[in-house]
């Protein structure tokens, strides 16, 4: 028996390719970038730029691939797909690298006196869930002299923050005092790097050191648990306020209980915080206990502070089929036809909360264990499951779609409807001159999770299983740059949206005008 086809096609290995490689901001050439076709299932297959930062690969197979270059201080960009064909040389491929930007600065006290081994962080504002936010991306420590320097930074909108864990003192002694974080450009404002240095100094004032005090209320304790507070969790772009922004640097708190379950945390800044504990119940043989409150710090000592035991909650739900047409009912997870994930995050905050859904063997039933105390809002996905979408999902008769689920026990059960009720949409997308471009096409309608369409390179798509409805349209070069769920800003840099009714039964069409969404 022969191992392979003889009727099997394989690629011809004659096919070549050629270009430049440029800086993306100035256009210059770029030499010694190493070029790879990313796609060419055979290794090795790579050339360097020469002065003129052109480059040629040859005697390559000819299938489709996708042109990357790198190079030490830029960020790494992959090309579009071409198609190599046999005799066909291409030789005019061009390869944009963007440089890599930096933070260069002094952290200093009020004084002006440089703040040794002080903690640098660096977050880059992005788009979560429809929000802005910012997110930790690198970090460093000053020297002793104060100075850093944070490199590779890629093109984005950028916050530098500093603090410091060490205490002072004052002449003649006296209490305690800790270093205030300080940022630059602001809490709530970023700048915009782009192949660029950026020169700072961070100033850390000081604030009396204040003490946390505060007692486990509940079951008896285990002596020693560790308590712990760090900055209550928010958005630095939304929650802020004129008193106390939100801290963009956190650091754990954490202090040891007595016997009685009473604790003192000390050296706090002023803040607002979570505090909390987690303990073994001593009820079951593996059961968890959270302590946690919210504990605001002023400008005094916070004393009384509570901190009541709650069990561990969990979250049930089933799922049950409303179905037009009965045949396309899946039989559940057995079935390549249907897979459903199940999540939660908690409201308020966007964090993720992690724990897996247990599902039944039909994939029709899950509970998702080990919750902690609190308000979530439901995730819910579908795979491979086309024409099909999530009709509504609710508790105890409430919309838990759009409202969060409260957890303090065993939660449920959540009601999830699926249902084929949909129809297709076809978009186009243009540019400002009606010549059909790749998009990203966003639908929304209502407070329901948007509608997202990736177009192909001819700028057309077709997206199946979207409900019945009136919805706003816009299409942009990269959705990952849009924040959809404020409404403010999309007025402000989206415009007004195109209307789309989708009706049963019948394919919505739609062509828009791509935008360029701003960082």
């Amino acid at each position: 028996m022969l191992p392979f086809s003889l009727n099997a096609q394989v690629p011809a290995s004659d096919c070549a390719a050629g270009g430049t490689v440029a800086n993306a901001l100035t256009s210059e050439p770029i030499a010694g970038a190493m070029v790879t076709l990313s796609d060419e299932p055979r290794p090795g297959t790579g050339a360097a730029t020469d002065a003129a930062g052109r480059w040629s690969i040859s005697g390559t197979l000819c299938v489709q691939v996708r042109p990357t270059a790198t190079r030490a201080g830029y960020g790494p960009v992959n090309g579009e797909p071409v198609q190599l064909i046999s005799g066909t040389p291409l030789v005019d491929l061009k390869i944009a690298l963007m440089p890599e930007g930096s933070i260069v600065g002094r952290v200093q006290n009020a004084g002006g006196d440089p703040i040794a081994h002080a903690y640098v962080d660096v977050k880059r504002a992005s788009v979560h869930n429809g929000r802005r936010t910012m997110n930790g991306d690198v970090s460093a420590r000053t020297d002793s002299e104060g100075n850093f320097r944070i490199g590779g930074l890629v093109p984005g909108s950028y916050i530098v923050c500093a603090t410091s864990t060490d205490l002072t003192y004052p002449v003649g002694g006296g209490g305690a005092s800790v270093y205030m974080e300080d940022c630059f450009p602001g809490p709530a404002t970023a700048m915009e790097i782009r192949g660029r240095e950026v020169r700072t100094s961070l100033t850390l004032r000081t604030a009396p050191a204040l003490h946390v005090r505060g007692k486990i209320s509940g079951l008896p304790l285990i002596p020693s648990t560790e308590i712990q507070m760090a900055q209550w969790p928010g958005d630095p772009l939304r929650d802020q306020t004129a008193d106390e922004p939100p801290h963009l640097m956190t650091f754990l708190h954490n202090a040891r209980t007595a016997s009685d379950g009473s604790f003192d945390i000390a050296a706090v800044p002023p803040g607002v915080y979570r505090a909390e504990a987690l303990v073994p119940d001593p009820r079951t043989a593996n059961g968890m206990l959270l302590a946690e409150t919210r504990v605001d710090v002023g400008a005094t000592d916070v004393d009384n502070v509570t901190l009541p035991l709650n069990p561990f909650g969990s979250v049930n739900g089933k799922v049950r089929f409303e179905m037009l047409h009965p045949s396309a009912t899946p039989a559940g997870a057995a079935s390549p036809a249907f897979e459903m994930n199940a999540g939660l995050f908690e409201a308020g905050t966007g964090f993720d909360f992690t724990e897996d859904a247990e599902w039944d063997a039909r994939h029709l039933s899950f509970t998702i264990p080990r919750v902690p105390p609190g308000q979530y809002l439901l995730d819910l996905s579908l795979k491979a499951a086309e024409g099909i979408r999530v009709k509504s999902a609710t508790m105890n008769g409430q919309d838990v779609l759009t409202q969060p689920i409260s957890v303090n026990g065993a939660a449920g059960p959540v009601e999830i409807v699926l249902s084929d009720d949909t129809s297709d949409v076809n978009v186009t997308v243009t540019d400002a001159g009606g010549n059909p471009v790749p998009g990203q096409v966003i639908l929304i309608a209502g407070e329901s999770q948007p509608t997202m369409i990736q177009t192909s390179p001819d700028g057309h798509a077709t997206k199946h299983g979207v409900p019945a409805g009136e919805y706003k349209a816009w299409a942009f070069d990269d959705i990952s740059n849009v924040p959809w769920a404020e409404d403010d800003w999309m007025t402000q840099n989206a415009g007004p949206a195109q209307k789309v009714t989708v009706t049963l039964g019948n394919t919505a069409s739609v062509t828009l005008t791509r935008i360029v969404a701003p960082q």
